[in-house]
This record gives structure tokens, C-alpha cells and sequence, in this order.
């Protein structure tokens, strides 16, 4: 029967289920509903259900389907089943009601109760990952296929993925267990099956999941887990996870990817050793404890999602742009200066003007006359210090600065002594003369500083202070220059070697400081 499935049938199925999804994700007022165990459940989970279902009995009619939204077929029938579908039509109904993207679909083709086929589709990251037991797998990234080898960018960190909502006292009790063996743990909070899917590519090493949970939930993640080098193992019994039970419900487990199951099939049995409860004591304080604990990692998490989009973004050409890839990525249709727009009642939409500013406006449903509207205004910029044209100054014929002029108000004291680097956008040479091209820069290294004078020539900063000059004291030093020394057009040339360009394409700059914090 395996030897039968076509990935691209489930390919096409799955991909569908997303357009589907995603369609009622779009139009952001969808219907939520609680299900008989407290539970959301939205019009998209419906509609991809009954999609999904169809078209597998449509192409496999001899193998039964259990659907999370369709009601489950008694256990006395279910378990003369060899084979059965698997499927989780929208897992991550919270996610996707907050509207933070991480949400997927599962389908699972399970063998006699084990899981012999996983295909997990990412929607808004644009990635389905698939595997068979026997060890073939592959990942789509936005329609091309590539190798899924397990084997991510190293870490000197053991990274834990962690559910958004639903992480409990146990999963965190395993982390301290894992932090009391020396591990240096670094919490990655994720939603629905995106843990497996990171697991599978090698981005993380752990996923603990002590708390509620399906066998939808878990069954196509096994499969990509464990065809990727990892294992799954019952938290509770040591031994495996089964499927297609009288209860539904998977026992606590741990997934291990294959950065750390290399290391227990050598012999380091401590990942192991831990022993987690089906049922936590709902107590009062350990529920408290639980939620500050969920909030921590949650206002944690954010707090890392700023910092790395600052981090990215040292100009505001480049803080418009990476907001563009999230308003993008967000279901948000970018608008064009000069052209007659479209706008629907909720809709979302977006405008950028010289690379720099971004507006971006959401059409509620109501009228604006009774509900009104809110403004909500940032600064993309920050004080800093611009590069001048032919600003390159050799002085003395022993090192070169740079001419620049003060932008915004900065505590110029603050830029002293400090790693700089530049970044900015550059005009190109086109094949339109009146329309050069634009590209950004960033040079993400070191280049110069600004140098403070040694105590010993202004003993009386202390007690007098010390006037700066913009245009003396504040000019980065960039280069030493020797006897080989190249210095004319030497900021030209490194801009020209960084972006893989002629210098004489380079027709003009606009490039600012920033202070390269080193990680």
C-alpha cells in the first residue's frame, strides 16, 4: 500500500488545503467557534477538513480517514483498520486566530499503528516537508524541491521547542533537568507542528510535549523526525508512540532530532532519564507558576523577534524593506504611487515612498463615519552620522578619515571608540538613464571609529567638559595609509568589492554609521 502513495498527489492536496486556509485567513472576520472540549475551531479548519478528506477517499477510497473535525469512527471498527489517513486540517487553530502565521497541516498514513508517511504543509512560510519511513523525504520551498538532510547551522546551544499556549509545569521541568546536566538551553517558543518541521531541517534539537495532546498532532511529524537521523520516544514508557488507539490522545513524549540522537545511539542515555506524568496537578500556584512562566518565554520571544529586526534594519531604508517582507508575508497587498488603487472593506494594504517611509492602513468592515479610524506613527530613522560625497580626507599622509555631517541629534560622546559600520542604498547604473537602479548595502563588519583623545590632553574635561566639533571631532577614521596606500576613490572601490558591482556603475550613495554590535 505505501509503495502506492505519490507525493505529488498528497503534494496537491495539501497545497490546496493551504490556498483554502489561507483564503479565510486573508479575509481576517472568519468564524470561531468552541468546540465540546473548550477547544477553537474556525470555518478554515472545517473547509480544509472536508477538502482534504474528499480528495483522499477520492484517490485511496479503500483507506479510511480520521479527521480532528470529523466525528471518529468507533474503536472496534477502527481497529480492524491496517492502514488509516491521519490528517490535522489546521494545526494551530490559536495561532491562526492570532494571526501570527504559524499554523500547518498535517497528514499522516499510519500502518498497523505506526506512522509510515508525513506531509506537513508550513502555509504562510511558503514550505511543505514530506518523508516515508523507509528514509525518503524532501522538502518544497515556495514550488521547488529540495534535499531535507536533518543537519541545520551549528549551535553551541541545545535548542528546545516549546509550544506558544500549551507548554506546561512538565516541559519546563524538563528543561531545568536538561540545564542541571550543564546544558546551555536556549528556549525556541513555536507554534503547532512548525516544531517538527525545524527538527526535521536540524534548526532545532528537542521537543518535549508532556501536555495535551492528539495523535493528528504528532503522527506526520514522527515520520519527518525520524527519516531526518532523530527518534520519538513515549516519555512515559521509554518505548514508542502508536497510533490509531482507542484514545486519541498521544502519551507525553520527547522528539529528539539528529543532533542529539546521534549522541544517545553513543552512548548518552541522560536525555532519557527523564520520566514525565500523563496527568499535572491542577493546583492553583502551579497553574500561576505555569502561566508567568508562558509569559516570560512569550514577552521573551518578541523582545528577540525586535531586536533581530533592528538588528537587520541599521538604516530606514532597510527597516522599510524588512517591513515590507512582513506586510508581505501578512497577507498585505502592496499599492503603487500613480497607479488607481483597489481598496476593499478588509482589506490590508501598503505604500512605500524613496525606500524610506512606509505606510501601511487596514479597511475595517464597519463604516468609518460611526467607527472612526486610529493612527498609529514611528520614525524608521535614528540620529546618526551621513557620509559626504568624495568623502574620503587623508590627513597627514598617515591615515585616511571620512568627511561626514551629523543627522538627527545623537549624544555624540555615546559614538566614541566604538566599532562603526556603514549601510545605506547605492544608485546603480541602469539601462534607463533617467531611472537608475537602487540597491541596499550593509557591510555587517567593522570599518572604522571614531577615536577620543587620551585623558592627558584635556585634564580638565572633568571639571570644564569638553565642546565637540561636528565637523573636527566627530570624523571616523577608516584606513592607515603606506607608501602602496590606494586612497583615491578608496570608499568607492570598497563599496564597488562589497556589492559585486563596477566602480564606474556606481553613479551615487547614500550611506550612514551604525554601531555593529558583535554576536
Amino acid at each position: 500500500m505505501v509503495d502506492r502513495i505519490k507525493v505529488s498527489d498528497i503534494q496537491c492536496i495539501i497545497e490546496q488545503a493551504g490556498v483554502l486556509i489561507k483564503e479565510v485567513y486573508d479575509k481576517r472576520n472568519f468564524n470561531v467557534e468552541l468546540k465540546g472540549d473548550n477547544t477553537p475551531v474556525t470555518e478554515a479548519d472545517k473547509i480544509s477538513s472536508e477538502y482534504i478528506t474528499s480528495a483522499l477517499k477520492k484517490l485511496y477510497p479503500e483507506i479510511p480517514v480520521i479527521s480532528e473535525e470529523a466525528s471518529l469512527p468507533v474503536y472496534e471498527e477502527r481497529e480492524k483498520w491496517v492502514y488509516a489517513w491521519i490528517i490535522d486540517p489546521l494545526d494551530g487553530t490559536k495561532e491562526f486566530i492570532y494571526r501570527n502565521g504559524r499554523f500547518c497541516i498535517n497528514i499522516a498514513l499510519v500502518e498497523k499503528g505506526k506512522p509510515v508517511f508525513g506531509m506537513i504543509n508550513s502555509v504562510c512560510d511558503g514550505e511543505i516537508l514530506w518523508a516515508f519511513a523507509s528514509g525518503e523525504k524532501g522538502i518544497v520551498k515556495k514550488g521547488k524541491e529540495e534535499a531535507l538532510s536533518g543537519i541545520g547551522e551549528k549551535s553551541s546551544k541545545l535548542r528546545v521547542a516549546v509550544s506558544r499556549f500549551h507548554i506546561t509545569e512538565w516541559e519546563l521541568r524538563y528543561v531545568d533537568y536538561l540545564k542541571s546536566l550543564g546544558h546551555d538551553v536556549e528556549l525556541v517558543p513555536l507554534g503547532a507542528s512548525s516544531k517538527h518541521c525545524l527538527l526535521a531541517k536540524g534548526e532545532v534539537d528537542i521537543c518535549p510535549k508532556f501536555g495535551k495532546c492528539s495523535e493528528w498532532d504528532v503522527a506526520a511529524g514522527q515520520v519527518l523526525v525520524e527519516a531526518t537521523g532523530g527518534c520519538v520516544v513515549n516519555a512515559e514508557t521509554g518505548g514508542e508512540v502508536r497510533y490509531n488507539k482507542q484514545n486519541m490522545i498521544s502519551p507525553p513524549f520527547v522528539m529528539f532530532g539528529k543532533r542529539v540522537y546521534d549522541e544517545i545511539k553513543e552512548g548518552n542515555k541522560t536525555f532519557l532519564d527523564f520520566k514525565a506524568k500523563s496527568v499535572v496537578k491542577n493546583d492553583y500556584l502551579g497553574a500561576r507558576r505555569n502561566e508567568i512562566k508562558k509569559q516570560d518565554i512569550m514577552e521573551k520571544q518578541y523582545a528577540k523577534e525586535l531586536v533581530e529586526f533592528i538588528h537587520e534594519s541599521p538604516t530606514n531604508f532597510h527597516a522599510v524593506a524588512n517591513a515590507k517582507k512582513e506586510l508581505l508575508g501578512n497577507g498585505y497587498k502592496q499599492l503603487f504611487s500613480g497607479e488607481a488603487w483597489q481598496i476593499e472593506k478588509g482589506g490590508k494594504y501598503f505604500v512605500t515612498k524613496n525606500h524610506s517611509s512606509l505606510f501601511a492602513f487596514e479597511i475595517g468592515s464597519g463604516e468609518i463615519a460611526e467607527e472612526g479610524f486610529k493612527i498609529i506613527c514611528a520614525h524608521s530613522d535614528s540620529p546618526t552620522f551621513k557620509i559626504k560625497p568624495n568623502a574620503a580626507m587623508p590627513v597627514a599622509g598617515k591615515y585616511l578619515k571620512l568627511n561626514t555631517e551629523v543627522y538627527g541629534g545623537p549624544i555624540m560622546y555615546t559614538w566614541f571608540d566604538r566599532p562603526l559600520s556603514m549601510a545605506g542604498r547605492v544608485m546603480l547604473r541602469s539601462l534607463n538613464p533617467l531611472k537608475p537602479a537602487t540597491q541596499f548595502v550593509n557591510f555587517k563588519r567593522p570599518l572604522m571609529v571614531i577615536p577620543h583623545i587620551a585623558i592627558h590632553f584635556n585634564r580638565a574635561v572633568n571639571d570644564q567638559g569638553n565642546p565637540l566639533s561636528k565637523q573636527k571631532d566627530m570624523l571616523p577614521v577608516i584606513a592607515m595609509i603606506n607608501e602602496t596606500f590606494e586612497k583615491d576613490n578608496y570608499l568607492v572601490k570598497l563599496i564597488a568589492e562589497e556589492m559585486g558591482v563596477s566602480q564606474e556603475d556606481i553613479l551615487d550613495f547614500d550611506l550612514t554609521l551604525y554601531e555593529l554590535i558583535l554576536r
